[in-house]
């Protein structure tokens, strides 16, 4: 069986890298996307959604797997708490998120897409903060 703190020092790591990361989206990169023309928006877009996902979708799945067999090990309420707030972020993640990335590239109006992006990450920022926060009370 694996070390538990082993366990708990990996998911630390993976949920610091996911909350950093989805501060640069909310504060950065999505309000980045409404400065730019509809037809220039629709390429970057494009591009943008391909390579952001060859790091997020890893960070998310790792968090997922850690949080989950976490969950397994010990089932006391900071391990449930945490378990649930990934999986609220995931559900806001593919529920919200995704669509509006797809609308936003066949959308004759991509602009007021980006600014629904904005607006509605603000969620998973604010679930994904909890989560760390969660994690740092786990190992400490």
């Amino acid at each position: 069986m694996i070390d538990i703190s082993f366990i708990q020092i990996a998911q630390l790591v993976v949920d610091f890298g996911v909350v950093v990361l989805i501060w640069l989206v909310q504060l950065v990169i999505y309000p980045g996307l409404t400065f730019y023309a509809d037809a220039d928006l629709k390429s970057w877009h494009s591009k943008y959604t391909g390579a952001v996902t060859i790091v997020v979708l890893p960070l998310m799945m790792s968090q997922l797997i850690l949080s989950v067999y976490s969950l397994l090990v010990s089932t006391d309420t900071f391990h449930i708490m945490h378990t649930l707030l990934v999986i609220c972020a995931w559900v806001i993640t593919f529920g919200i998120a995704v669509p509006l990335h797809q609308k936003l590239e066949k959308s004759d109006d991509p602009l007021s897409i980006a600014h629904k992006l904005v607006r509605s990450n603000k969620w998973r920022a604010i679930l994904w903060t909890l989560v760390f926060i969660t994690s740092l009370v786990i190992v400490s």
